[in-house]
């Protein structure tokens, strides 16, 4: 079964407030399992607290390499609307740091006899291509695709707009 990187929108609301540390979902997925080496712990327990319902309800073989995904997911995306607002209030652009699993991370959420691929790096090449050919336009048009950050709230660990909505209603 070759793993492909799906962008899904789904609605959400989820109650405000901090996120716990070391918080697991349904999966049985930790900040601290192995597929999300190099990842940050706080993405991870946030995209744990969101989806992990959605995640316990994947086969149990995909369910790291599906919650890898979703954090790999929410760190380009925000990584990207720091960049974005950024841009805007300086007129400059910083470097766009993206987030990348380590090897064993990636090896770790590989189901069984998987052929292992890297699925972000089409997405990361996507946004790069956009914000070199179109500048901070690129940012914009990536974070408001129809698929791309509609799920994760702007800012962490709230209830509050989406990236996708909060750059949307930017002029």
């Amino acid at each position: 079964m070759k793993r492909r990187h799906v962008l899904v929108p789904v609605v959400l609301v989820v109650g405000g407030g901090a996120l716990l540390g070391g918080c697991s979902d349904a999966s049985g997925l930790t900040s601290q399992s192995a597929v999300f080496e190099g990842l940050s712990s706080e993405a991870v327990e946030e995209t744990l607290v969101l989806k992990g319902d959605w995640i316990a309800s994947q086969p149990a073989d995909s369910q790291g390499a599906v919650a890898q995904s979703l954090v790999v997911e929410l760190e380009t995306c925000r990584a990207a609307l720091g960049a974005l607002t950024t841009w805007t209030e300086t007129r400059s652009a910083e470097e766009l740091v993206l987030p990348q699993p380590s090897d064993d991370a990636f090896a770790a959420a590989a189901s069984p006899g998987e052929r292992q691929t890297i699925p972000y790096t089409e997405n990361h090449a996507l946004l790069r291509e956009l914000v070199t050919s179109t500048g901070r336009d690129g940012l914009a048009t990536f974070l408001t695709m129809e698929a791309n950050c509609a799920w994760m709230p702007a800012e962490p660990g709230t209830s509050g707009p989406s990236i996708h909505d909060t750059v949307a209603a930017q002029p």
